[in-house]
């Protein structure tokens, strides 16, 4: 493989790591029958409270530097190898809340 190889294994335990939300709050998977040929691709990870940094924003600024779209771009990178034709990227939840 170009960019990623095998993983040798060690004697360490593999790490389990709990669910950060109930079963209410998971994601859903839809299946359906597209009506154009499209590239897309959903990746979502709990981030910690951002509380404390209400004004600094760092989830927008990671936001801001995986959705960019210039020249060099994770987006443009991936649209000249054919993968995506978007890509957005930004804050969506706050998992400690209940809503």
């Amino acid at each position: 493989m170009e960019y990623f190889q095998e993983i040798q294994g060690g004697a360490a335990p593999r790490p389990v790591f709990p669910v950060p939300w109930s079963p209410g709050k998971q994601g859903r998977m839809l299946c359906c029958v597209p009506l154009k040929d499209l590239r897309s691709i959903s990746v979502c990870w709990p981030l910690p409270s951002q509380t404390e940094h209400l004004f600094v924003k760092p989830d927008h600024y990671l936001g801001h530097v995986l959705g960019h779209e210039g020249d060099g771009s994770l987006h443009d990178v991936l649209n000249q190898k054919g993968w995506v034709d978007d890509l957005s990227a930004g804050p969506e939840y706050d998992f400690e809340k209940d809503r």
